[in-house]
């Protein structure tokens, strides 16, 4: 993992711009989480983002690249986490250590925020970011009931 500081704010705007995850924050609440309370690394193809059991109370947004969650080295991944698409909330919210591993399938960037950082951020803005993550939840519950219904129809 690298930390990107090297980055001007033009274009790390222009990446958070892009999606949906923050489209219901005005364009000064994104800078805000930019400038000061979100980090972004890059992580190269096949690097670990966190490992199940570590203790990290970071949520992980995809600005690009792509991230797969796994349970066991060798099998499968579960899904894939595209740009947009958020990880680690798990442990964001309730702040135990992680349940699955999450490494990069492609170079990718992430934005991370703490759950520190959560905290000091102004009240309207962290409740835009709690909205979009309960909203990411719910279609993900939505998802895994279509893939249980089929595996139940096999």
């Amino acid at each position: 993992m690298a930390l990107i500081t090297q980055i001007p704010l033009i274009k790390k705007m222009e990446l958070v711009n892009r999606l949906s995850f923050f489209k219901t924050l005005t364009l000064a609440e994104r800078q805000m989480v930019v400038e000061s309370f979100s980090e972004l690394h890059l992580f190269k193809k096949d690097k670990m983002v966190f490992r199940q059991n570590e203790h990290d109370n970071h949520l992980y947004i995809v600005l690009s690249g792509e991230l797969v969650l796994y349970k066991q080295q060798h099998k499968p991944s579960l899904v894939s986490i595209q740009p947009g698409d958020f990880v680690g909330e798990g442990s964001f919210v309730e702040t135990h250590n992680r349940s699955i591993n999450a490494k990069a399938n492609a170079e990718t960037i992430v934005l991370a925020i703490s759950h520190t950082a959560m905290q000091k951020l102004p009240y309207a803005i962290r409740d835009k970011i709690k909205d979009r993550i309960i909203l990411g939840m719910s279609q993900r519950i939505e998802k895994l009931g279509v893939v249980i219904e089929k595996l139940q129809g096999s």
